[in-house]
């Protein structure tokens, strides 16, 4: 997963999107912020990752428009959130792309979290 701070994830050779593979679980210290059956993973080509979970299967609060843009070559101009669980207000964990490139549109909708803030788990479908 990338940090944030590196301006989001650049398309280099291996760049790609796929379904996570199972359900993904997102915390924020110890409270759950998202499950969902139906997040996305994408690859950056370099070895990093993140992952995108759709907005209806967030279990927060609401969310608010951060203080950063990130432009990320091939993906498009992302968004950081501010994030709010209960009454506390969590700056800047999450960010969304409303206009995904073309090679990434399934992303349209789905929101992924800084990994240095939130704790995001894959568990294996069962067999």
């Amino acid at each position: 997963m990338k940090n944030l701070a590196s301006a989001g994830p650049e398309p280099g050779p291996g760049c790609g999107l796929k379904a996570a593979g199972g359900r993904v679980l997102a915390r924020l210290g110890d409270r759950i912020i998202a499950t969902s059956d139906q997040a996305l993973v994408m690859t950056d080509g370099l070895g990093g990752a993140d992952i995108f979970i759709p907005a209806d299967d967030l279990h927060i609060a609401g969310v608010a428009p951060g203080r950063r843009a990130l432009l990320m070559e091939g993906i498009g101009v992302g968004f950081t959130l501010d994030v709010r669980v209960g009454e506390e207000q969590y700056p800047d964990v999450a960010w969304t792309v409303p206009c995904p490139g073309p090679e990434v549109a399934e992303i349209l909708g789905h929101v992924a979290f800084d990994p240095a803030q939130v704790d995001i788990t894959v568990l294996s479908r069962a067999a």
